[in-house]
């Protein structure tokens, strides 16, 4: 046999991570800032040592000046690590380069099946070579300088390998280190040529923007191949698939060699492009990368490659990365298949672990070429998360895989390998007489495996049988005819024996092998980035997003990155469940079509109607993607937040997931809820939908909604802490108030600013009972001012927000009404006058009347009732929920004020105004105190408000279409009908008599200024007047049409109307 030939490749394989680490670490530390090689280039004698090492080109006769010699001397003792390490990199490529000289000179081909072990190792150290060589180049001034430290120190140098061949690889490094490679590995040449002749048909149908690939080969419904039907062995795509990455770094590796070999051959000249297209970058270490095609432009002794094939894998590379993606879908898909067949029947994973292998071939290719090439897109994190969660299924699965496959070897593949021995033990030649006889010693040996020991414990370590094997292929490879062999068959049927052998020692070994995950650790910032710019609906579960992180090695960077993602998929699913009940939300702002309210498009919020043009098609497409991205966020934000885990660990740090939502979304809902600035409605459905989608989320952790929410509510709306009735007793007293909602703050401000002026820019329509925003303002003020918001805030804050707004109003009332008690005691002498007058010459005299003070009396009467209605529809607003909750509550309340009269106490009160607001009157009593009097004559009270109708900032514009007039003054007929039920307190002392006579005279004044209107005024101006009169008998009970029609006939009335249409 073949002694120490495949042990030796098994040895070489087995040294590249650690040299790869020696290599990162030569780059990134010892020779890093920070570093006693960086401190030295800082001194004088330093740089001066490294300008003289510049210009060497020779280290064989070299002779330091004297000067410098002192700097080697001193120095050379800190740069034996560094020393140590590239004399084991040397000692290794010479090393390598003997044990493939051996195989060249004993192997005349690649066989990609049955030999396929020593294939892949051979491939495994010509790379490393090629990689190691291109990433010394990078630091090679560094290393030239610490070796002429250390060779010029005063010291023998003791290295294990001869001075000679170090300085030759540290000289090439400098001069031309790919003319090394290829002098150096030149034999080669035709051996990887007919290994890429293999490689070129698979690699060509994966590659490229248009594969031809046949997906179903990977497919969990994958079918028998045909073509090798008689051996036990996958097929050759399978087993190149399985290792994808490698072959694919053999075929740029071979192009950095021998880049003459893809000037005339059409073949691999289509190879190359595809494969450059797709990612033309390589790990030379775990964390340093390479561009083939931007190697060959940058280096200064890289060998020239057809520029066609560089121009062509350049552009390509830049525009797009649409082979990826499309690919990218493709194996998520193969993954979720597989994972829905694993649920089913957990045996998938061993009978289809040739398919699976190669599937996570393809997926760790794809992985680092989308990283590598910075790809901005989830479905990176989706195949993370895939390719992790089939790595647990055989971490999870793992005995039961041992079982089944020491079951299969031990019950099919001795038995049929007998068979064969049977059919092809009858060779006559003595190389294949001593192969027979190895194979029958090796079925022997694990035809003695036992599955009942198995069970009881026993475990099996392959190895020798492995190195055993190895050297049954390095035998048959040299001593037979290769792929034509006579026992091929049997050659094949031991390799599939080999890889159940492997899977049943450590099936999680075996995938580990394939699919690398602890390649990611240098990309860790950059699956950061990708969770940062992710949307939270293409993301996986949290558990499945960091599940990887127990394949990276535990350092202070990936602890800080485990934490940031964490808290960056906390913070996503916080706020897509946040923006469900936000103003700016779809959900809530539907609200506006269940008022029916004309701000709301149908078309323009959900634009469904058919069309022929392409553009409008294009963008409808895009809103409906938009509007299902939206959609899908929410069902996964609330899919994730019930799945939550309670504990999260990587290495030290530990985070309760769940407790850390809790703690910080419930409070963010109540105070969302509470502190938003929208209008009721839309927090009204708000919180409704924040019981359809978050109540499950609140039982799950225990939280009751209903109570929690309400709790919230009521306690937001507190004037004070406490909030007892003696504070709120002040509070109708003038007392100011602090408010804890932001929202009941935002509406009591909008309130103040509506009484102070902004109504004037709304339309009071009786029939829906709200104040509407003109067209040109552009503000919806039925949102607030009307009685379905005001419904709406009574029912979410409870009877204290109702005592807030009644507060302002009623503050509004006593203001407007004091102030036209003082224009009136101010103006009573003139307006004596003017009321003798008007008796004497059945006249008004509009000269007389049209001052600063009527006009500023006009628009308190305006405001007063403007504040009337409204608490009005306050009152009406807090009847009604009343009575829902509690029915014929407020009959019992007016029944309980009816029984006490005057003797109720301060609390006795503020329940009644909090309960039935307007019905009693002892707060509007109290404010105007002082300011009524029963000097006061009503019958010249109402002379008085009549003349404020001669106002000639008042145009009194008709709107038929909504029943309305300008300036809002269809409230004036309503604010006079309130001073009429107020009179008791208004004019104490006064008789009905009076009241009614002065009704009397308030539309002999209103007819005096009709006839004055109609002299100057424009006919539709007299007509708009006196339809104005004509809403007084349709307002209220107290006003008849005997008492107006002295003044304002029905036939004028009608002919009024006619003018109006």
């Amino acid at each position: 046999m073949s002694a120490g030939l495949f042990e030796e490749s098994e040895i070489l394989v087995a040294h590249i991570p650690v040299l790869s680490s020696i290599l990162e670490d030569l780059k990134k530390i010892k020779f890093g800032e920070g570093s006693a090689y960086r401190s030295l280039l800082r001194t004088e004698n330093g740089a001066k040592l490294f300008q003289f090492v510049l210009s060497i080109e020779n280290l064989s006769n070299l002779k330091l000046p004297a000067e410098l010699q002192k700097v080697a001397v001193q120095n050379g003792d800190k740069f034996q690590s560094i020393i140590n390490d590239i004399d084991y990199l040397c000692h290794w490529l010479i090393l390598s380069e003997t044990q493939l000289k051996i195989f060249h000179s004993q192997v005349p081909f690649f066989d990609i099946r049955w030999s396929l072990p020593a294939t892949s190792r051979i491939c495994m150290i010509f790379n490393f070579y090629v990689k190691s060589i291109v990433a010394l180049q990078s630091i090679y001034k560094d290393i030239i300088f610490c070796w002429i430290c250390y060779k010029f120190s005063g010291k023998n140098p003791t290295t294990i390998c001869q001075i000679d061949w170090i300085e030759k690889v540290i000289i090439c490094l400098k001069t031309g280190p790919m003319n090394f490679i290829t002098q150096q590995l030149s034999f080669l040449k035709q051996q990887f040529s007919n290994l890429l002749t293999l490689l070129s048909p698979i690699f060509t149908q994966m590659f490229g923007l248009h594969t031809s690939f046949d997906w179903s080969l990977i497919s969990s419904d994958s079918e028998f191949d045909t073509k090798h039907q008689k051996s036990t062995l996958p097929s050759s795509t399978l087993l190149i698939l399985q290792q994808l990455t490698l072959f694919r770094d053999t075929v740029f590796c071979y192009s950095v060699v021998f880049p003459e070999s893809f000037e005339d051959n059409i073949q691999f000249s289509d190879l190359l492009s595809r494969m450059l297209c797709d990612c033309p970058v390589i790990h030379l270490t775990t964390s340093n990368t390479m561009s083939i095609s931007e190697f060959f432009r940058t280096s200064p002794d890289a060998p020239i490659l057809n520029e066609s094939i560089l121009v062509m894998a350049q552009e390509s590379f830049n525009k797009s990365n649409s082979s990826n993606l499309i690919r990218l879908n493709i194996l998520i898909s193969l993954f979720c298949d597989f994972e829905e067949k694993i649920e089913l029947d957990q045996n998938i994973i061993a009978l289809k672990t040739d398919e699976i292998l190669a599937l996570l071939g393809i997926a760790y290719y794809e992985l680092m070429s989308c990283l590598n090439k910075n790809m901005d897109d989830p479905a990176i994190l989706s195949i993370i998360s895939h390719i992790n969660k089939m790595l647990n299924h055989y971490e999870t699965y793992s005995k039961e895989i041992q079982r089944i496959f020491l079951y299969s070897i031990v019950t099919i593949d001795v038995p049929y390998l007998d068979d064969l021995l049977r059919l092809f033990g009858r060779s006559n030649s003595s190389s294949e007489k001593q192969m027979i006889l190895l194979i029958k010693e090796i079925n022997q040996a694990i035809s003695t495996l036992d599955l009942e020991k198995f069970d009881k414990g026993v475990r099996y370590d392959f190895y020798p049988l492995y190195v055993t094997h190895g050297r049954m292929i390095h035998y048959s490879l040299t001593k037979l005819s290769g792929g034509s062999s006579y026992l091929s068959p049997i050659l094949e049927h031991l390799l599939t024996i080999r890889r159940h052998l492997e899977l049943c020692e450590n099936p999680v070994k075996k995938v580990c092998n394939v699919c690398p995950l602890e390649i990611l650790t240098p990309f860790l910032p950059r699956i950061r980035k990708l969770f940062s710019s992710s949307n939270i609906s293409e993301l996986p579960s949290i558990s499945e997003c960091i599940a990887f992180f127990k394949y990276i090695p535990v350092s202070d960077g990936s602890i800080e990155c485990f934490k940031s993602i964490c808290d960056e998929y906390l913070n996503k699913t916080l706020n897509s469940l946040l923006d469900v009940i936000s103003p700016r939300s779809k959900h809530v702002q539907i609200s506006k079509q269940s008022v029916l309210l004309s701000a709301f498009q149908p078309n323009v919020f959900i634009p469904y109607s058919a069309t022929n043009d392409t553009n409008d098609i294009e963008s409808r497409i895009s809103s409906y993607s938009m509007e299902s991205s939206y959609m899908n966020k929410i069902v996964k934000s609330i899919s994730f937040a019930k799945k939550l885990p309670e504990l999260l660990q990587y290495g030290e740090f530990k985070v309760n997931l769940q407790m850390k939502f809790v703690s910080t979304f419930f409070p963010q809902v109540c105070s969302t809820l509470v502190n938003n600035t929208s209008t009721p409605a839309h927090t009204n459905k708000a919180i409704l939908y924040a019981i359809q989608y978050f109540k499950q989320i609140f039982e799950i952790n225990d939280i009751p909604f209903e109570s929690t929410i309400l709790s919230a509510l009521r306690s937001s709306s507190q004037l004070q802490s406490g909030g007892t009735l003696n504070v709120q007793n002040n509070v109708f007293n003038g007392s100011s108030f602090n408010m804890t909602s932001q929202f009941l703050s935002y509406v009591i401000e909008e309130l103040e600013k509506f009484l102070a002026g902004e109504f004037l820019n709304s339309r009071y329509e009786s029939i829906g009972r709200c104040f509407v925003g003109k067209s040109e303002t552009n503000k919806n003020y039925e949102h607030i001012f009307g009685i379905q918001p005001f419904t709406t805030i009574i029912q979410l804050f409870g009877p204290t927000a109702g005592i807030k707004i009644d507060s302002i109003l009623l503050k509004h009332v006593l203001n407007s009404l004091t102030n036209l008690y003082k224009i009136y005691q101010k103006n009573s002498k003139t307006l004596t006058l003017i009321e003798f007058n008007f008796y004497n010459n059945d006249g008004v005299q509009l000269d007389q009347i049209l001052n600063d003070d009527y006009r500023k009396a006009a628009d308190y009467l305006l405001n007063l009732g403007l504040s009337l209605v409204l608490r009005d529809i306050l009152t009406d607003a807090i009847t009604s929920n009343n009575e829902n909750v509690v029915p014929g509550l407020t009959n019992v309340i007016l029944a309980a004020q009816n029984r006490c009269g005057d003797k109720m106490k301060n609390e006795e009160y503020v329940f009644l105004e909090a309960i039935c607001p307007s019905h009693s009157n002892h707060y509007l009593q109290e404010g105007l105190k002082g300011t009524c009097s029963t000097n006061v004559n009503p019958i010249q009270f109402f002379f008085f408000l009549g003349l404020l109708l001669a106002n000639d900032k008042w145009e009194f514009k008709f709107d038929p279409m909504n029943d309305t007039f300008s300036h809002n003054l269809h409230l004036i007929p309503y604010v006079i009908d309130k001073i009429i039920h107020l009179s008791a307190i208004l004019f104490p002392g006064s008789e009905q008599k009076q009241i009614d006579d002065g009704i009397k005279v308030f539309f002999k004044a209103a007819g005096a200024i009709a006839k004055e209107k109609k002299k100057g005024a424009t006919k539709q101006h007299y007509s708009s007047f006196v339809i104005f009169i004509d809403h007084f008998p349709q307002a209220s009970k107290s006003f008849s049409y005997d008492v107006i029609g002295n003044d304002f006939p029905y036939s004028v009335i009608r002919s009024s109307y006619k003018d109006i249409q």
